[in-house]
């Protein structure tokens, strides 16, 4: 029996109306594939060509199924709606193929099948077969349709629309422009918008062009250029931007990405690291100026000291000696040695040695030549203090013996909380009423008024100098 005979007009006019959904679901996977093949236009050609196919197959089975239902439909031979479905098979069969050879796809390879059983070969075998084999054809494409719309549309949902690119790019803190090979620009972001009226007071249709004038120092008109970087960077409203261009290769494309970034905490780091360089070169040379003054004056004061230490040591010798011509005393051939010995040494080292100890030597020569010096408290443990104690000691005693023969030297020195105290007597010859003070008397004044300290010279019952220096 006809397969229209064994369908019933009724079961036809339902497989026309599910055939009719078929198409209709069909039709919209053209546009969808295109969406989905559009950067490789060979697979775009081979997919939508097949769809195209398909869907004007079922079209050809829309027309079968529709005179069938109406009871028009005969079996004659071949007709012409029948030798174009063996076209459309054969055609199918060989997108398939392409597909399969070339884009290496083979997942539509068996879809030429379900064509197949229903082209007019099968017609006048059973009924029923091609009854079967136009339910399986409707089913398939509608199930194929079906998953490429869901698939579709679910890519879709990972796509990023033109609305959203730009609504991202519009709330970046940069300014970002996107142009091609000619510069014609393709996104441009809103800071970007600003920045290329702030800095070059117009705006730009090509971004090539907008670089290379930001480039040229001389067509700056809003903005300053600041000297950051070998990239062009400008201070705006109190924002310093660093410009980069940039080429991108998408798919055989060149895109240019022009970017500006807000440098402004590198910039003010990179000042203020500038500032203190140069802070520090200045103290530099003034630290070197300085120590050039330390080493001058130390110097100085060590050739002051060695002539202090020169004229106390030559005058404490002779003194003692004048002391032994005057008593008509021959020197003692060992203390000469000694005095010959000792000189050099004791000039040199009376700038280095520790202060006690000079204190010693000094009372150890008075008393090889039989001078009693008796010593009461400690010098002070200023070390600038102990030095002038024992200056002003070797001073008056070696004026003590060389000038008032004197046989007994007393030292005094004490402290208290206001002042350092130091009181040197002895038992020589006594002045008379004026008294002319030379170079020894002021040369220990002259120390004193460098530390604020005061001399006061009597000689009541015994020559007495009485010196005293606040803290």
């Amino acid at each position: 029996m006809e397969w229209y005979l064994e369908l019933s007009r009724e079961g036809c006019r339902v497989f026309f109306i599910i055939n009719f959904i078929c198409i209709a679901f069909h039709a919209i996977t053209i546009p969808a594939e295109m969406d989905r093949f559009r950067k490789n236009r060979f697979d775009r050609f081979i997919n939508e060509g097949l769809n195209i196919v398909y869907l004007i197959y079922l079209l050809c089975m829309e027309e079968k199924l529709y005179k069938a239902a109406e009871g028009t439909y005969e079996l004659s031979g071949l007709t012409p709606l029948q030798v174009f479905q063996h076209v459309l098979f054969v055609l199918s069969v060989v997108i398939v193929i392409c597909e399969a050879v070339f884009l290496k796809h083979y997942n539509q390879l068996g879809d030429p099948i379900f064509l197949f059983f229903t082209l007019s070969f099968f017609e006048k075998t059973d009924g029923l077969f091609y009854v079967g084999a136009i339910a399986a054809l409707i089913t398939y494409f509608f199930l194929r349709a079906g998953y490429i719309i869901i698939r579709d549309r679910r890519e879709k949902q990972g796509y990023l629309s033109f609305a959203s690119v730009n609504e991202a790019v519009n709330s970046l803190r940069e300014g970002l422009l996107f142009c091609d090979e000619s510069g014609f620009i393709l996104i441009l972001n809103i800071q970007m918008s600003n920045l290329m009226r702030k800095i070059c007071g117009k705006s730009y249709k090509n971004g090539l062009d907008f670089f290379e004038d930001i480039s040229d120092r001389g067509k700056i008109t809003g903005a300053t250029r600041v000297d950051f970087s070998d990239k062009p960077v400008f201070a705006v409203d109190g924002r310093v931007w660093s410009y980069s261009k940039d080429y991108l290769n998408t798919d055989g494309k060149i895109f240019v990405q022009i970017a500006a970034n807000d440098v402004t905490s590198l910039w003010k780091a990179m000042t203020d690291l500038e500032d203190t360089r140069q802070k520090l070169f200045t103290r530099s040379d003034e630290l070197k100026s300085a120590i050039k003054n330390i080493e001058d004056m130390a110097l100085e004061n060590e050739t002051i000291m060695m002539k202090n230490s020169f004229h106390d040591v030559l005058g404490h010798r002779i003194a003692l000696l004048l002391r032994n011509m005057r008593e008509n005393k021959e020197p003692d051939e060992e203390l000469l040695k000694s005095f010959a010995k000792s000189f050099y040494s004791e000039i040199r080292d009376g700038a280095y040695i520790d202060e006690s100890q000079r204190l010693d030597s000094i009372v150890k020569t008075m008393k090889d030549i039989d001078i009693d010096v008796k010593v009461e408290g400690e010098l002070p443990g200023v070390e600038a203090y102990a030095t002038l104690y024992v200056d002003i000691i070797r001073e008056a005693a070696t004026n003590a013996v060389r000038h008032g023969f004197a046989s007994e030297i007393e030292i005094d020195m004490s402290e208290d909380d206001e002042s350092f105290g130091l009181v040197v007597s002895n038992n020589g010859l006594l002045p008379g009423e004026n008294i002319t003070e030379g170079g020894g008397l002021s040369g220990i004044r002259r120390k004193l008024s460098i530390f604020e300290g005061s001399l006061d010279v009597s000689f009541d019952g015994k020559y007495t100098l009485t010196c005293r220096i606040p803290k």
